[in-house]
């Protein structure tokens, strides 16, 4: 997910999925404020967050995304390589592929702990994954009150 091109109907959800790059996307304190909430992130407030590079109408959606593919092609792969191994260990060096990591592990925690019925002290309607039916509760408020 070097470069991310969003409909501008797009929904984000950030939580302790598999691949957890939300605080490496953004201000800590941000991604803590987010995640705490579990809400969603409409596609114009992801570009703002820089969790997207652009936010293009739907129907243009894969046009826009083949032409800048297009234009990234018609470089130099080995530079092109060079560049993204120059920034990639930039990360690595930060502590990112380590975090990764972790995060992964939490997830398959998480994934393991919500088998066990009793894991949340309440699970309504025998719903699972509390914090994404949260989520959609909190859409559906804010739609209402929009």
């Amino acid at each position: 997910m070097d470069i991310i091109f969003a409909a501008e109907d797009a929904m984000f959800l950030g939580a302790n999925f598999q691949y957890f790059s939300i605080p490496w996307d953004m201000h800590p304190r941000k991604a803590k404020e987010l995640l705490y909430e579990s809400r969603f992130i409409d596609a114009p407030e992801a570009l703002g967050l820089g969790l997207v590079n652009r936010v293009v109408p739907g129907a243009g959606l894969l046009e826009e995304t083949l032409a800048y593919a297009h234009r990234i092609a018609t470089n130099d792969p080995f530079q092109l390589r060079m560049i993204k191994l120059a920034v990639n260990q930039m990360q690595d060096h930060q502590g990112f592929a380590t975090h990764i990591s972790s995060a992964h592990a939490l997830h398959m925690l998480s994934s393991e702990g919500e088998k066990d019925a009793n894991y949340a002290l309440k699970v309504p309607e025998g719903r699972r994954r509390p914090m994404v039916e949260r989520a959609f509760e909190n859409y559906a408020l804010n739609r209402k009150q929009t």
